[in-house]
């Protein structure tokens, strides 16, 4: 082959490798970490049948997936607590999508649980992130002080927890509290302590953290799966996606897909509860 066919031929080649990653679709998400373990597996199935779309996908907790779909920094926002009143307002033809059901559980250090703690009502969680009760034998466990962990005030986590315990999303817990920003930092703190209490997504409370349950009325509520589903565990949620009327034909395929049968199962895969 002449030397000068053979190099028309690389070019076209490489242009055509140009022009097929210029025609690529991306799809822009970002919010609540909660919901991303579902999302990124989501994305990972449907990227398999549609190589021609690519995901960026982004965290910050959800008041920013909030902000930014709002602002049209992204497409598709992710929230894992409901809308304040505020935000409702600027809302407007954004759909407030259900994706699944979560609960924020209160974890201990393994230590802790196993010294005996393995119960506690909201005043007394309370307390503790006020930093009126600090040692684990003001609730008859060992004599250690308590590692408070709490968590960035945006994260959508925080907000469930808050208004569950202190009645106020903004509520601030003791200074001596370490602030964290999403699940896997909290369960990286707790799981490594032997004093530790925190609060993490219930698909993320397991292994080496100790899922605590909550007495609410006399009655002792456990963070099981059917407790979360009907509602009666007292940190209970919904997991949402926010997505504008007006995205792309390709992000609109996107989001039926991740309310299909098929990506419920992807759902529970994550470890929450499906909404079908």
């Amino acid at each position: 082959m002449p030397k000068s066919i053979y190099l028309t031929l690389i070019a076209i080649c490489f242009s055509c490798m140009l022009l097929q990653q210029a025609q690529a679709e991306v799809i822009t998400i970002a919010g609540s970490s909660t919901i991303q373990k579902f999302i990124k597996l989501a994305a990972n199935v449907y990227s398999s049948r549609h190589p021609d779309i690519q995901f960026i996908i982004g965290s910050g907790g959800s008041t920013a997936g909030f902000a930014k779909v709002i602002d049209g920094r992204i497409q598709i926002g992710m929230m894992s607590r409901e809308l304040t009143d505020d935000e409702k307002k600027k809302l407007g033809s954004i759909q407030h999508l259900v994706v699944g059901l979560d609960a924020v559980v209160p974890v201990v250090s393994r230590e802790v649980f196993q010294a005996g703690i393995k119960l506690v009502d909201l005043p007394t969680l309370a307390r503790i992130y006020q930093g009126k009760i600090v040692s684990w034998n003001q609730l008859g466990g060992a004599n250690r002080k308590i590692l408070v962990a709490d968590k960035e005030v945006h994260r959508g986590t925080r907000f469930v927890f808050a208004m569950a315990v202190f009645g106020d999303p903004k509520a601030r817990a003791t200074k001596r509290a370490i602030i964290l920003g999403d699940n896997q930092e909290v369960l990286n703190l707790v799981s490594s302590s032997d004093q530790a209490i925190g609060y993490v997504s219930f698909a993320y409370a397991s292994g080496d953290v100790k899922a605590l349950s909550l007495k609410v009325d006399d009655k002792v509520i456990s963070p099981t799966l059917s407790n979360i589903r009907n509602g009666s565990f007292p940190m209970a949620r919904k997991l949402y996606l926010l997505v504008p009327k007006n995205v792309p034909g390709y992000v609109a395929d996107f989001v039926r897909f991740v309310q299909s049968e098929e990506a419920m199962a992807l759902v529970k895969k994550a470890g929450y509860i499906p909404v079908n």
